[in-house]
C-alpha cells in the first residue's frame, strides 16, 4: 500500500524582507523567529504557519 504523499508547503517569501515593530515581516507577514525556523519544520508546521499568515493578512488589509 502506497503512503499518502506529501505537498510541500512553498516559502510565502516574496522578497520584500522589512520586519515591523513586532519582528513580523512586512512582505511575507512571518515572524522573525517563524522565518529563522522555517528550513526545519514539517509541512504540518510550515502548513499552520501558512494559516497564521493568512490571518496577519488580512488583518494586515483592515
Amino acid at each position: 500500500m502506497k503512503s499518502p504523499t506529501v505537498t510541500p508547503v512553498e516559502s510565502p517569501c516574496v522578497r520584500v524582507c522589512r520586519l515591523d515593530q513586532d519582528d513580523v515581516c512586512l512582505g511575507c507577514h512571518r515572524t522573525i523567529q517563524e522565518i529563522i525556523s522555517w528550513p526545519n519544520l514539517s509541512e504540518t508546521q510550515k502548513a499552520r504557519i501558512i494559516e497564521k499568515v493568512e490571518a496577519r493578512q488580512d488583518q494586515a488589509a483592515r
